[in-house]
């Protein structure tokens, strides 16, 4: 029974943009918040480590449970984790510090496959060419909308971290919680409810280990969850080791969110005439290769250069590679199956960042 008279893309919509705005504000800042309050780049990097682990082991899990319990259910149970955890953050006590990054683990993990696996069973049978078609379409607009969100979030996560960078996570945490609201007022939709909770975790993994395309997805997307952890973890030190002023940070950050934007509006069209896995397949090339620009140049110059291609490869990867896996994953174990992928790719940044931490 529907609980509002909403589309759901214009649903989708509105998550997508709070959630960019939420993510954004902190996005900017939660690096170099954490080392103005005496942490050292290692124990950030440990913070980040105890959040992929625990999204990695958590992704799939709770995949399962919105399938069979109900996909609003666990949105709404998502973002309450996710404003947990970031009041958690804004304590700037260390005990806290670790229980935010676990927190936030337990939120976006209850979010991730669900919120896709919702949209896309809420639109109809992906293997209906007109289905197809208007899925990639709200993919990309909805990746659009999140980028506007990380846009507008520049420019207030700059004022509030000129009054105390506290008040971030705080302004993140209302926004989730507000989040978790109106995930309420969404339609339940489900995967497979008539099986058990074991036998649609057997399912997925067999589905996974049978499908060849979903192989080549897996391996593609994990590969790019590996310079995407690099990336996240030292792209702010790296400008202002290079001479860029902290303040601007929120500016630069909503510039890299811009692009990105542009760049997911433009992967609708380019959609329509070329297919979502090569698609994929080619940004996470380009995209792998713009970073090698950094280290070649060790200037601030070369280094905008690289980060803004790479905005560019992940605005149009990130759609194309959405639309890509479900076309291939079918409806009673959507939520399932995207989330043993995510957890899969949290796995590879994993790799990346314990490296880090033993060098």
């Amino acid at each position: 029974m529907k609980t509002y008279d909403l589309r759901p893309d214009i649903q989708y919509f509105i998550i997508s943009f709070s959630t960019g705005l939420a993510e954004g504000v902190y996005g900017s800042y939660f690096v170099i918040y954490f080392l103005s309050i005496g942490l050292d780049l290692g124990t950030v990097g440990i913070l980040q480590l105890i959040f992929f682990l625990s999204l990695a082991f958590l992704d799939f899990p709770t995949g399962g449970f919105a399938d069979i319990k109900g996909r609003r259910l666990c949105l709404m149970l998502g973002f309450s984790g996710l404003s947990a955890g970031y009041l958690a953050f804004s304590t700037g006590i260390i005990h806290f510090l670790f229980m935010g990054s676990f927190l936030c683990a337990i939120g976006i993990s209850m979010i991730s496959g669900t919120l896709e696996a919702w949209l896309v069973d809420e639109i109809g049978d992906v293997q209906n060419e007109n289905v197809k078609k208007e899925i990639r379409r709200i993919l990309s607009t909805g990746n659009s909308l999140f980028t506007l969100g990380s846009l507008l979030s520049g420019p207030i996560g700059w004022m509030l971290a000129m009054k105390d960078m506290r008040l971030i996570f705080f302004f993140a945490a209302v926004l989730s919680a507000g989040q978790a609201v109106f995930s309420s007022l969404l339609n339940e939709n489900y995967g497979n409810r008539k099986i058990s909770y074991i036998g649609i975790m057997r399912d997925s993994l067999k589905f996974i280990s049978s499908s060849a395309a979903l192989k080549l997805y897996f391996i593609a997307y994990s590969i790019s969850q590996i310079w995407f952890a690099h990336f996240i973890l030292t792209w702010q030190p790296t400008l202002v080791e290079f001479g860029l002023k902290k303040e601007m940070l929120g500016l630069i950050y909503s510039t890299l969110m811009a692009l990105m934007g542009l760049s997911s509006y433009l992967a609708g069209r380019i959609m329509r005439k070329i297919s979502p896995g090569f698609l994929a397949i080619l940004m996470g090339l380009l995209a792998s290769g713009s970073l090698t620009l950094v280290p070649l140049g060790r200037c601030i110059l070369l280094s905008l250069l690289s980060f803004f291609l790479l905005e560019v490869c992940i605005g149009i990867g990130s759609p194309a590679g959405a639309a890509w896996r479900n076309e291939l994953i079918p409806q009673e174990m959507r939520a399932s199956l995207i989330s043993a992928l995510y957890g899969s790719f949290c796995i590879s940044r994993n790799i990346l960042l314990d490296r880090r931490e033993l060098s």
